[in-house]
């Protein structure tokens, strides 16, 4: 996926001190996915306009962004969705035009204390209405997600993290449900890695389709212990980490094709996905290699009493999820 980028140092029409560090980009990009079920091309453009109005604290305008997704489904992939009959399915895989106002707050103190103790936390609003008459399908939707996580100093050579990851988006108009781009998706090396990418979900759930779960609703955590094991003399460092995943998507209507797979706020806590394991970190200062190794502790899509896993079988390397 190319991608091209032209940035000002100013905001154009709006006379905005230097002080805030104002910046205006124009980005044009196209990305190619393929993949065994689909062939999906996206050519994207924006305008994001940003300041600083403080020294931790920085805001993001993208006005607009548009997206214009083309799909190409396999002759194998198209029988499958057609044998589950699934409109939701459909219009997730269907060819379409995004045109969305997006909204973001950064809030860090990463790079202004002394002892490595900081806080990071972003907040992004999205609202997609139909601006343009075309052929295409238009994604119309609302979109609330947030990021916060604190990272403790222990010691010279041990770390802790904490993260708490949420986010809603609400389809209206003529859409359905979200578009494929814009779901929101747990399992993976940023998610839950206990499971691979796109696999755990939606709530209880059970996939026996092997196809890409998506999900209207999010919500995610992760604790993470790092400890330094190596500092070579070229600066790079090798830590090690212990983490402990937790997380899960759900829909926000009724999807009959996935049954117990909608959002009931009573049940959030027993359909948590959890995952735990080890890993280690190639620290380059600017940028960080991850390679982990986890395994499911506990599965929402088993039956209710038999969703800790180890209980209830013996533990086989088959069993480990590898991310990097």
């Amino acid at each position: 996926g190319p991608e091209l980028s032209l940035s000002f140092r100013k905001i154009p029409f709006f006379n905005v001190s230097p002080y805030l560090n104002p910046k205006t980009a124009l980005t044009l990009g196209y990305n190619y996915q393929y993949r065994p079920d689909y062939i999906r091309s996206v050519t994207n453009f924006s305008v994001n306009f940003s300041g600083s109005p403080t020294k931790r604290t920085r805001m993001i305008l993208t006005l607009p962004e548009i997206n214009s997704v083309k799909v190409n489904l396999s002759p194998g992939f198209q029988s499958k969705l057609e044998a589950l009959n699934d409109p939701r399915l459909f219009y997730t895989y269907d060819t379409h035009v995004i045109s969305s106002v997006r909204f973001t707050y950064i809030n860090s103190n990463q790079n202004l204390t002394s002892n490595r103790n900081f806080i990071f936390f972003r907040i992004n609003g999205e609202y997609a209405p139909k601006l343009f008459d075309i052929k295409y399908n238009p994604a119309e939707f609302y979109k609330l997600d947030f990021d916060i996580s604190y990272h403790q100093n222990v010691n010279k050579y041990n770390n802790v993290v904490f993260r708490l990851a949420a986010g809603v988006g609400v389809p209206f108009g003529n859409s359905t449900a979200l578009p494929f781009e814009k779901s929101f998706f747990a399992g993976g090396a940023n998610s839950v890695r206990a499971w691979n990418a796109r696999t755990l979900g939606p709530g209880s759930y059970k996939n026996t389709v092997n196809i890409e779960q998506s999900g209207d609703i999010k919500i995610e955590s992760n604790v993470e212990y790092r400890s330094e094991i190596l500092r070579l003399s070229n600066g790079m460092i090798i830590e090690g980490a212990t983490f402990v995943d937790a997380g899960n998507i759900w829909t926000l209507n009724e999807d009959i094709s996935r049954p117990d797979g909608q959002f009931q706020f009573g049940h959030t806590i027993e359909e948590l996905g959890i995952g735990g394991g080890f890993g280690l970190r190639f620290n380059f200062s600017f940028f960080i290699l991850r390679l982990d190794a986890a395994v499911k502790l506990r599965d929402p899509s088993l039956e209710i009493g038999n969703r800790w896993v180890y209980p209830n079988q013996k533990f086989g390397i088959s069993d480990v999820t590898f991310n990097l």
